[in-house]
């Protein structure tokens, strides 16, 4: 017996220090803290603050940044680390994401409000960088600025960029009911009469046309048309009843 106490005390100490590190950090609790809403919630507020750092877009640069920081009882951030980086300023940007998220919802160990040591990672997709689309004169706002036109221009929300990207691409693989919904997330980003919203009409109704909606998509032509989309024309002529 006397040669097992020593043992047991050992793996007691080995097991409590999973849980709680020095100050009183947790790193394991019963409940862990968490971005108000979930992971969905925190990936789309990436997705919408991001700055995509324009020398890692010129490089090709992207991946994910893996960020460790500690939450504590009232749900703040501090401590914020770098744990597994990328170059080109994408680790920079990834820390003032973090710094700008608001307040987690609190850990909680045996009922009480705690400390707790966290790690997550900021995706950095290339297609959200800040870009020129091959459309000049798409912009996301309501109100396009005069001195768009003839100018190279580039979208306000880079939320929108990606969002409208994964539409075309939905399209375009012929997942046709899954672009449909993307687009009509585009449009809640974008709003319903702005430049960009035209060609989101546009490709929406081309999207409801293959899924046997011919009257819902033409409905969608003529939105477009009425925005300012003049080279739909032909199309809804040939498609739809005038």
């Amino acid at each position: 017996m006397k040669k097992i106490f020593p043992l047991l005390f050992i793996l007691f100490i080995t097991s409590y220090a999973v849980f709680a590190q020095e100050d009183d950090v947790f790193v394991i609790v019963d409940h862990m803290p968490s971005f108000v809403g979930g992971e969905e919630e925190m990936n789309k507020f990436f997705l919408e603050e991001m700055e995509y750092p324009s020398l890692a877009a010129g490089g090709g640069i992207r991946g994910k940044v893996h960020v460790g920081f500690i939450v504590d009882e009232e749900g703040n951030i501090s401590n914020i680390k770098i744990l597994r980086g990328k170059p080109m300023g994408l680790s920079k940007e990834a820390i003032r994401l973090v710094k700008k998220m608001p307040k987690w919802a609190p850990g909680k160990q045996n009922g009480k409000l705690v400390k707790v040591q966290m790690t997550i990672q900021v995706d950095f997709p290339l297609e959200l960088r800040s870009y020129k689309h091959e459309n000049k004169k798409i912009r996301c706002n309501s109100m396009p600025n005069f001195d768009q036109y003839g100018t190279s221009v580039y979208y306000d929300s880079q939320y929108f960029v990606w969002v409208y990207n994964e539409a075309i691409n939905a399209l375009k693989h012929k997942k046709y009911q899954k672009a449909e919904e993307l687009f009509d997330q585009a449009l809640e980003i974008c709003g319903p009469v702005g430049i960009g919203s035209s060609h989101v009409y546009f490709n929406r109704a081309i999207a409801k046309m293959y899924q046997g909606k011919d009257s819902l998509a033409c409905g969608d032509f003529r939105r477009a048309r009425k925005i300012g989309y003049a080279q739909i024309d032909k199309t809804i002529k040939e498609v739809c009843e005038e």
